[in-house]
């Protein structure tokens, strides 16, 4: 009886993704974080009666991408006595559908 060698097993690494937050990323569909926080803003400032120049400067860690059925950006901030939360899902570079809410902080 002739024995036949097989063929060597290779470890392969096994890679999970799922719903939640990662390390902030350069972009989303070509948009990145300063453009996302622009629409925020613009959308904002269509819903409430606070001028965008009262919404302030938003620092990185205010801006989360998460990974879900649809992936975007998650930017929540406080400004003026008021929490705010968008999220931007982009269409393109320049382009997304933007779900904002203001609420007394």
């Amino acid at each position: 009886m002739k024995i036949r060698h097989a063929a060597p097993l290779l470890a392969l690494p096994l890679i999970i993704t799922g719903c939640g937050e990662t390390e902030p990323a350069e972009n989303i569909k070509g948009m990145d974080r300063a453009t996302a926080v622009v629409l925020c803003h613009k959308q904002l400032t269509k819903q409430t009666s606070i001028p965008k120049s009262d919404l302030g400067t938003v620092s990185p860690e205010h801006i989360r991408r998460i990974n879900s059925e649809e992936e975007h950006w998650n930017i929540q901030h406080d400004a003026n006595g008021r929490a705010y939360n968008c999220n931007v899902y982009p269409q393109d570079a320049d382009n997304a559908r933007v779900e904002a809410s203001a609420e007394p902080a």
